[in-house]
């Protein structure tokens, strides 16, 4: 009993970090009506600037002060120069825009500190304190005592304060808060400014417990939210006793559970209850969404475009050496898993963060199919296409329950959950070798990706081919009507007699099961699965790529694919210019933000008006507008057909 005490008190120190970190979401939340996914990248950035200032000589006190008040301006300028833009955006853009802010963050983390982890100085005083036969850090107490001050104060001063009740007028209608006189813009930057300020205090708090670490502070986000919604976004005290109690379980979990992983999967577990299971969710705000969704053209990829880049990609392979080989093929396998973010979130408006969780899943299941049962290439990947099909539609099931910004929770909790559990566990996974795939042949014929990287390439250019068919006939369908009638009005569709859960979890398997394909052509690629691929960062990176290109077009895929991570632009960039690899994520996460607030569209799609711009100025034509803000939906396609195919 004494042991398990002792444990729970060590979690103390983490469980404090994450009440702070909570209560910084909930008020960005209650201010803004966004969650801010960036919130633990804040925390990071801000903890390695301590530490920076602390180690040149600069006391604890002032460093201190120095991050709090440049987190607080990060939230200020972020409200201004962004959200404020989005005020009115569908919860997607929302969603992307913290994810641009969180690439940003980790972006510049790693060109100034590199990957590698770090002590960190610590704010508290570290001296031993025993409690009859229970000793701990004296640390543990003073962020227990620290997070009950913060915890009381936000509570007195969002109850009796102007400010305060102003915030929760604004939470419950904007207009509203409007009519009484209050400014939403300026209780917005200010809510923003104060909950950024708590993420940095987080960041700087829980370093000396478990490193200067990007991705393990990135992904305090989690339990941080797991909090947040027990606490139902409205109780500062809920939500930190909550915070504090996951911390707790944390450490006794890792320490008693065998189960590699258990204790990260834990706010996921609490995310599932809490939202699915009881029904909490992420208050909605009182406002109208008055920018359209990511428009949904008929013919986002022509016949006659198609038919020049896939002519393009078979010469590129004829004439390119096998450097540029492997990353053709590289090119070929994102864009496979990038249509997958197609299918779900640019057809059915499904905010999932965890595509490249299908990827990971795929991989191993080609990996036990190919070695334990023996099957010869290719069967090992349509079988594990088909076999994710049912694990995608019950990885989708809290899509029937959540939507949105609830869904985006889910979805992340979920592919931490799976990355703790399965993917870093070894006995699933092979260690550091991980699970080998054996070399891929047909009918005698060597397509060895390290020996033959031009017939593997091959290879995976006709399956990413038959890919892009698939998806852009499925947007023709009577199936791709009815996920686009759902993305406009999920109560509308069913009123015209969609079956909304049906059409969710078909797009979930879908998708799952074109990820999955990705993930085994990554396998036979490499030779092994590298389960490092799949974590929720590389997720978050692929659904940049798409964002940017055009998340409900399959052109966006395609440009996703071309601009992936060891691709072909990726290898032609770190030719010319050799740094290029390290400035990825700042340059994806500016461009993400470009895309979200001055094209949601994407490239492609704007590429596409630009040239029929240009066309009608030659030929005299008149050019087809874009649907403008106002507009329900934006699917090139009237709502009469949508309901006219579900009838039938």
């Amino acid at each position: 009993m004494e042991t398990v005490l002792v444990f729970a008190v060590l979690g103390f120190g983490s469980g404090a970090a994450y009440a702070i970190l909570a209560l910084g979401i909930v008020l960005v939340q209650r201010g803004s009506g966004t969650v801010n996914f960036a919130q633990g990248a804040i925390g990071m950035v801000a903890a390695f600037g301590f530490a920076d200032m602390v180690e040149s000589g600069v006391s604890t006190g002032v460093a201190l002060a120095v991050v709090l008040v440049g987190a607080a301006l990060l939230g200020v300028l972020w409200h201004l120069i962004v959200m404020r833009a989005l005020r009115r955006a569908p919860v997607l853009a929302k969603v992307v825009a913290t994810l641009g802010l969180l690439s940003l963050l980790q972006g510049v983390a790693l060109i100034r500190y590199g990957t590698e982890i770090r002590t960190a100085p610590s704010l508290l005083p570290t001296d031993v304190v025993r409690v009859g036969e229970i000793a701990f850090g004296g640390d543990r107490l003073w962020l227990l005592g620290i997070v009950v001050l913060v915890a009381f104060g936000l509570w007195a001063w969002y109850r009796f304060s102007i400010f305060g009740i102003a915030t929760r007028a604004a939470a419950e209608s904007e207009r509203g808060a409007s009519l009484l006189g209050y400014s939403p813009g300026l209780i917005a930057m200010a809510n923003w400014a104060i909950g950024c300020a708590l993420g940095a205090l987080a960041g700087v708090l829980i370093s000396p417990i478990v490193g200067l670490s990007i991705t393990t502070l990135t992904l305090m986000i989690l339990p941080g939210l797991a909090a947040a919604l027990l606490g139902s976004f409205t109780s500062f005290a809920i939500t930190a006793v909550a915070a504090i109690a996951i911390g707790s379980a944390q450490s006794v979990v890792g320490n008693y559970w065998t189960l590699p992983g258990a204790a990260d999967a834990l706010p996921f577990v609490v995310v599932i209850v809490a939202m699915v299971l009881t029904g909490r969710s992420i208050p909605a705000r009182g406002t109208l969404s008055l920018i359209r969704q990511p428009l949904a053209p008929r013919m986002a990829l022509g016949d006659r475009t198609g038919i020049v880049l896939l002519i393009c990609a078979v010469v590129g392979i004829v004439l390119f050496d096998d450097l540029a080989n492997s990353a053709l093929t590289t090119s070929f396998i994102a864009m496979a898993a990038a249509l997958s973010i197609v299918v779900v979130t640019g057809y059915v408006g499904q905010t999932s963060l965890m595509p490249m969780t299908f990827a990971g899943l795929g991989g191993m299941l080609t990996s036990k199919i190919a070695q334990g049962w023996g099957l010869p290439f290719p069967l090992p990947i349509v079988l594990a296409g088909l076999c994710m099909i049912p694990i995608g539609a019950l990885l989708g099931l809290p899509a029937l329950r959540v939507r949105g910004l609830n869904l985006a929770v889910v979805t992340v909790g979920a592919a931490v959950a799976m990355t703790a559990v399965l993917f870093n566990n070894i006995d699933l996974t092979g260690g550091v070798s991980g699970d080998l795939v054996p070399a891929p042949s047909l009918f005698g014929f060597s397509l060895d990706a390290t020996l033959y990287p031009a017939r593997y390439a091959v290879f995976c250019l006709i399956v990413a081919t038959l890919l892009v068919v698939l998806v852009r006939n499925l947007r023709r369908s009577p199936a791709g009507l009815r996920m686009l009638a759902v993305r406009s009005n999920e109560r509308a569709a069913a009123v015209a007699g969609i079956d909304v859960a049906a059409t969710k979890l078909q797009a979930f398997a879908l998708s799952a099961a074109i990820a999955a394909m990705a993930g085994a052509l990554l396998a036979y690629q490499i030779g092994a699965v590298s389960y490092d691929r799949f974590d929720v960062f590389g997720s978050i990176a692929i659904i940049t790529l798409v964002y940017i290109g055009g998340v409900a077009v399959v052109s966006g895929a395609v440009l996703a694919g071309i601009a992936a991570n060891g691709g072909i632009l990726y290898l032609f960039l770190t030719e010319r210019f050799p740094d290029y690899p390290q400035y990825v994520e700042l340059i994806s996460g500016i461009l993400l933000v470009a895309t979200v607030m001055g094209h949601p569209d994407g490239a492609t799609v704007a590429a596409r008006d630009a040239i029929g711009w240009a066309r009608s100025k030659i030929t005299g034509r008149p050019t087809v507008a874009a649907p403008q803000a106002g507009t329900a939906d934006a699917t090139d396609e009237p709502a009469e057909m949508a309901v006219s195919t579900a009838r039938k």
